[in-house]
């Protein structure tokens, strides 16, 4: 199925015409001058998908979106056979896209996802990204094929925030703005080979690469570094006791 929008100076209200949408609790907006098409056997539940003016949202066949915050500013594509949110969840997972997001098939993506100052995220085919974990994207992340990517990952090419000086600081508090960005922060490509396992609560920061067939053991915060193929790392965590004098 296929829509445009047509409608000057308005939104057009999609689960108006296609009612198992509106049974499943959603709502879809299409914007001015926007493009949505949506494959056969496409399931959405539960779920608030907005594209903006001049945006694009396509969505293959088989495919299903539970429990989603979507906007889309930007281009969205996922392809066929994916899983885009999580099951039995009581908050929708936000997926706040300005920029361009391309998502292969046959995967399932649990993360959240918040895209930029018109930067670029592309995953492959068959990776597993699971609950709680983070993509953050104000430059460019490119992730490749059959990775595991386990909870509360983190996945950043940047440094989110710019730091000021306090007076700066301070007129942007007075006014009202601070914790908003106006100018892009420092930013490095982050790049995810094939074959990998990412374990629980790895942080993965700007200027990384990983090669493929690689292990990042729990825990392990990976910063401007360079991973060969098949090679495992891990964080030293060093273990002291002492007396105290409770």
């Amino acid at each position: 199925m296929s829509l445009s929008s047509k409608i000057s100076n308005r939104f057009f209200w999609f689960y108006k015409i296609n009612r198992k949408f509106l049974f499943k609790k959603n709502t879809i907006r299409i914007a001015v001058n926007s493009r949505c098409e949506i494959g056969n056997n496409v399931k959405i539940r539960n779920s608030n998908i907005f594209v903006g003016p001049n945006s694009e949202l396509i969505i293959g066949d088989n495919s299903m979106l539970i429990n989603v915050n979507l906007v889309v500013n930007g281009r969205c594509f996922v392809g066929e056979n994916n899983s885009i949110g999580v099951k039995n969840n009581f908050q929708k997972i936000n997926y706040l896209i300005s920029g361009s997001v391309r998502i292969g098939h046959n995967n399932k993506v649990e993360s959240s996802m918040l895209l930029r100052f018109h930067s670029n995220l592309i995953i492959g085919n068959y990776n597993v990204i699971n609950k709680g974990s983070q993509i953050r994207c104000d430059e460019e992340i490119i992730i490749g094929n059959f990775n595991q990517i386990s909870y509360d990952t983190m996945i950043w090419d940047t440094n989110t925030h710019n730091i000021y000086s306090a007076k700066k600081r301070r007129e942007l508090t007075i006014s009202y703005h601070s914790g908003y960005e106006y100018e892009k922060p420092n930013t490095k490509q982050v790049l995810i080979g094939d074959d990998n396992w990412i374990g629980k609560s790895v942080v993965i920061l700007k200027d990384t690469q990983i090669g493929d067939k690689c292990i990042i053991a729990y825990g392990t915060l990976l910063s401007k570094i360079k991973v060969k193929n098949s090679m495992t790392i891990m964080q030293n965590i060093e273990l002291k006791t002492f007396e105290n004098n409770v």
